[in-house]
């Protein structure tokens, strides 16, 4: 499927999301992220594989800051990218959540890898299931669309939930630069609207500076061992973040 024109220009639009460190998937990675949705119609495949090249870097990311083994939640998982991606390490239990039962169902249509399944919940649910049994958390995209204080309580049932040493990786829009802010505004609004992420919805879109992410996490128990915002030249205000469990 890569090797056909539209899915190659979409694996090297991968490069415009990387950063120094992180450098975007590989021809042959970027492949195997894709090979599970072979079945899905044409239109979902190209939404799909763009949504994997801008995630590449991060996927990358993941999997070298999370453990290798022990139980990753990844909330907000959307069609499952991520969620898969990490389950290819087999010493890690993977459970993708999300919202929309449709992304749910194009996440599922592949080969399912015995350590890895999804679920419709909502994230506060899905981190309750169980007291002090994850040992990591990503937050792709995900937090953007809560209120403040559902932000806050999600962090704190993250914390609540996580075992000692637990790694929370969090990737998200903040405040600044204005202008970046504003862009994603009116572009999440019309995605929201049209039911882009599911059935069309509502609902807060709460942004927050860097140093207040920064602050509340250190305030619900997580140390931000490392911070990174997305390649500045792009209209997105993206950072991402690497947090310990103390």
């Amino acid at each position: 499927m890569i090797g056909t024109a539209p899915y190659s220009v979409l694996w090297m639009c991968g490069r415009l999301f990387a950063t120094p460190r992180y450098p975007p998937l590989s021809r042959s990675e970027f492949a195997a992220a894709m090979s599970p949705y072979a079945a899905l119609p044409n239109a979902s495949k190209r939404a799909i594989a763009l949504r994997t090249a801008a995630l590449g870097s991060l996927m990358l990311r993941a999997d070298a800051c999370l453990p290798a083994s022990g139980a990753t939640l990844d909330m907000g998982c959307g069609h499952g990218q991520m969620a898969r991606w990490l389950a290819r390490e087999p010493g890690r239990q993977v459970l993708g959540v999300d919202s929309s039962a449709s992304r749910l169902r194009a996440a599922e249509a592949g080969d399912m890898p015995p350590n890895l399944r999804f679920e419709c919940a909502s994230m506060r649910d899905a981190m309750a299931s169980g007291a002090s049994r994850w040992d990591a958390f990503v937050f792709v995209d995900a937090l953007l669309y809560l209120a403040a204080d559902a932000q806050r309580d999600v962090l704190a049932t993250a914390r609540e939930a996580a075992r000692p040493g637990a790694v929370l990786l969090i990737k998200d829009s903040i405040a600044e630069p204005r202008w970046k802010r504003r862009f994603t505004r009116v572009e999440e609004r019309i995605k929201l609207g049209i039911g882009y992420y599911g059935a069309a919805r509502g609902g807060p879109l709460t942004y927050r500076s860097r140093d207040e992410w920064i602050a509340m996490l250190r305030e619900m128990g997580w140390h931000v061992a490392d911070d990174e915002r997305t390649p500045r030249f792009l209209p997105y205000p993206g950072w991402v973040a690497v947090c310990h469990a103390v």
